[in-house]
């Protein structure tokens, strides 16, 4: 400290008191010294560190007037100085802004006396308490925020004997403070904790390490309840364990909310309902096993995906519109829909989906619940078929036989087809049924049921009147051939016996045969007529058949005098081929012919295709006949070629041949053997023969293709006309049929349709060629169109080989 007062006497005194005063007090004390005039007269390092000053700054000065530069109250500091002089030290505290910051401080006022107890000063001591006070600051918010902690925390020494709970503790305890404090906390143990939880509990904590865990206490007033208990020992400086921190948390909400979700969850799973859940955006959040078993589909196949509510669209139209409009307004629908499983099969389901809301009306999710319906629906399919069908045969009743003409008939009124009712009659059942018994009579009449069945397509209808009487309805017959073809069949597949039981039975049908429109146009008129024609049958010796009309006898006889000479007439090489030139219109050159044939009968003459080909087909000798044709042709091409000629040559093949698993084999053996060039050779397919076993019969076009022959698309535009199939069968070239050339210059359609196929043929770089070109105006129509190619009457009927050299120049001209 250094004195600036002036005057040895009272410089000496005041000296000496405040050397007193220093000597008492600790180093690390603030002191700053005033005469009695409150003029600071001494400042010590440590007061002018703590108030970031220096001695010159401050000597002198009079406290007063540092207290206004500083804001501080003058009354206050005259109420200090005089309690200071009343009891000789006043102690209080204080927050001072000062150069280092606000700081709080520890402040003790002592007037100064010389020996005569006269006041001739003050001191001012004064200790930084700031960082305590912060400490103490900090250690009050944690004391509240323990206490005021939305989890039960408590403290106890390392034998668990509590020092310290929280008020949380008290109120999910039911115990105060009082109660607890001093216990050791094992006091609410319920008695249903495993004893094995709390060794473990113990044996972690008093190793220092954490636990953690769910224990079933008992509150003070015995009710039970779950706490999630978090337990840490706590360590002194040295590491050494000096006390354990529990948090628990009363979690028996939770754990009832969890157990209502696992009850809920088991019926949810177990339920044999399918439960779907969806949010609101329609995507699916959640199934059950149920859902799994009727759709096929796992979870994780559809979590996260949007359902299609109906994936077969057998309802109306406007179905999910209406049914998203009706969640909307009403919050739920139910109704039976058709749905897909996973692996294809198309089932009925009962089905229900509620739009779920909360408290707030927002849509969280959608709920929807269905049940396969299918043994339902097939119980009431059953009732229903078996109004409608035999019970014995499940052939149609006659109430079916009725419903299943009527609409045959409409449709043939409307394609211009015909429609034959074949009334079949049992030969001589009543003599089994009687000496053998009903039962043996029943299943002689299942097993002349599936040779029936094998006889028609499935378009077809049979149906049993009753007892030995039983119908067949053919439809989309061309002619009264087709009926007689079925008749026939029927008669043969019955002439084999039938092995019921012990018992070798034979049996025959007689058959009646009425057709629509020709012998009427209603179901009663045809089947009285068809009976007739039965009876006339059975007068004619039974196992046959007859026409209602004696014109259609005749010409089924000779229907079946085609077919049965048909194998003699190859072997006696009755069938000829005739070619019809085939015309390029750029030039004018005939660049090949198509090969047609022709039978020519000893009894009935020369028969064309629409005579025979039909019934070869029927028959299957179609297959042995095309082999024949595909032989000739290429024989009588390379005959063409080898005299100087080169020619193409189409031929036409059946859906059959095209089927046979040796076809490729027979083209090849027809080329190998004539030496025909495979490029010269075009095969002729039908639109329906590539769609038949589409896979297999793609295989047999590559198979050709390979070899360098071409493919064309025989009658185009009559069938399926399929871009996809041209692309995929690799097509050369597209033949229009002569039914659309026909009336090409009247009917706006068929003038629409040929320059539609020329224009896409165009686009895939396939050739054209119209077929049936009879008049030159067909044909100028046609060239105005850019059609390349044409053959037809016009230029030429279909010609004997040798004649067709003799009609075209050297040029590739056709001559008149």
């Amino acid at each position: 400290m250094t004195d600036h007062s002036n005057g040895p006497g009272p410089q000496l005194t005041h000296q000496t008191a405040l050397l007193r005063v220093l000597m008492e007090t600790p180093s690390d004390i603030a002191v700053i010294a005033t005469d009695r005039d409150f003029r600071i007269r001494d400042i010590n390092p440590v007061a002018c560190r703590l108030f970031a000053v220096t001695p010159e700054a401050v000597l002198g000065r009079s406290v007063p007037e540092i207290h206004v530069d500083q804001g501080v109250s003058e009354a206050r500091f005259e109420q200090a100085i005089a309690r200071a002089l009343e009891t000789g030290e006043h102690a209080f505290t204080q927050k001072l802004g000062t150069g280092a910051g606000a700081r709080h401080l520890e402040s003790r006022l002592l007037p100064l006396r010389d020996p005569q107890a006269t006041v001739c000063g003050f001191v001012l001591m004064a200790r930084d308490v700031t960082e305590r006070v912060a400490a103490e600051s900090r250690e009050r918010m944690l004391l509240r925020a323990v206490d005021q902690s939305p989890v039960s925390i408590l403290i106890t020494d390392t034998e668990g004997v509590i020092e310290y709970v929280n008020a949380r503790f008290s109120q999910t305890s039911g115990y105060s403070v009082e109660e607890v404090v001093g216990r050791r906390m094992g006091f609410l143990k319920s008695g249903q904790t495993l004893p094995q939880t709390y060794a473990e509990l113990w044996q972690a904590i008093r190793s220092g390490r954490e636990w953690s865990g769910e224990l079933l206490n008992r509150r003070k007033s015995g009710e039970l309840y779950w706490d999630s208990v978090r337990i840490m020992p706590v360590t002194d400086a040295s590491g050494t364990v000096t006390h354990f921190v529990g948090l628990q948390e009363d979690i028996s909400s939770r754990r009832a909310t969890e157990e209502n979700l696992r009850l809920w969850a088991t019926v949810f799973e177990n339920s044999t309902e399918a439960v779907m859940i969806a949010d609101p955006g329609n995507r699916i959040i959640s199934v059950n096993g149920a859902y799994t078993r009727i759709t096929g589909f796992r979870p994780e196949e559809v979590i996260g995906k949007t359902p299609s509510i109906v994936m077969l669209s057998r309802q109306d139209p406007h179905f999910l519109r209406d049914l998203r409009r009706k969640l909307a307004e009403e919050g739920s629908w139910e109704g039976e829909v058709w749905d897909r499983r996973k692996n294809g099969e198309v089932y009925p389901k009962w089905f229900g989906i509620t739009a779920v809301r909360d408290a707030h009306g927002t849509l969280t999710h959608y709920v929807a619940i269905f049940t396969d319906i299918s043994e339902r629906k097939e119980a009431e399919a059953r009732i229903e078929f078996l109004a409608h069908h035999d019970a014995l045969t499940r052939l149609p009743n006659r109430i079916l036989l009725r419903d299943r003409l009527e609409q045959a008939l409409a449709h043939a009124e409307r394609a211009g087809t015909r429609v034959a009712l074949l009334f079949l009659d049992l030969d001589r059942f009543k003599t089994i049924n009687d000496s053998l018994g009903h039962a043996v009579g029943d299943q002689l009449l299942q097993a002349l049921v599936q040779r029936l069945g094998a006889c028609v397509r499935d378009t077809d209808t049979i149906s049993r009147l009753g007892g030995d009487e039983f119908v067949v309805v053919l439809t989309e017959l061309r002619d009264a051939d087709a009926a007689a073809t079925v008749a026939q069949k029927i008669v043969e597949v019955m002439s084999a016996p039938f092995d019921i039981d012990t018992h070798h039975l034979t049996t025959s049908f007689s058959i009646g045969i009425s057709l629509h429109p020709e012998d009427g146009y209603d179901f009663d008129t045809l089947l009285k007529k068809a009976d007739t024609a039965m009876y006339h049958a059975k007068d004619g010796g039974r196992n046959t058949y007859r026409f209602f009309t004696e014109q259609m006898n005749v010409h089924a006889l000779e229907r079946l005098m085609i077919q049965s000479r048909m194998r003699q007439a190859l072997e006696q090489a009755e069938f000829v081929l005739l070619y019809q030139p085939q015309i390029e219109l750029g030039g004018g050159r005939v660049f090949g012919v198509e090969a047609l044939a022709r039978w020519n009968n000893p009894e009935l003459g020369m028969l064309g295709p629409d005579r025979f080909i039909p019934i070869a087909e029927e028959s299957g000798q179609i297959v042995t006949l095309g082999a024949w044709v595909l032989r000739e042709a290429c024989r009588q091409g390379q005959a063409w070629r080898a005299g100087g000629r080169r020619l193409s040559v189409a031929v036409n093949v059946s859906p059959l041949q095209l089927q046979q698993a040796d076809f490729c084999d027979i083209v090849h053996q027809a080329l190998d053997a004539s030496g025909f060039d495979p490029a010269l050779l075009e095969l002729e397919l039908t639109e329906s023969a590539l769609i038949q076993n589409a896979e297999s019969t793609l295989e047999t076009v590559r198979r050709l293709k390979a070899l360098g022959i071409r493919i064309s698309i025989d009658d185009f535009g009559i069938g399926y006309s399929s871009l996809s199939y041209l692309k995929r069968f690799a097509v050369d070239r597209i033949k229009i049929d002569r039914s659309f050339i026909r009336d090409i210059l009247t009917d706006p359609e068929d003038a629409a349709i040929v320059r539609a196929v020329i224009q896409m043929a165009r686009s895939l770089n396939l050739k054209t060629l119209a077929e049936g070109v009879e008049t030159q105006e067909q044909l100028d129509y046609l060239r105005s169109e850019q059609c390349g190619e044409v053959q037809g009457f016009l230029y030429a009927r279909p010609l004997p080989a040798d004649a067709v050299i003799d009609r075209i120049t050297v040029d590739g001209i056709l001559r008149s």
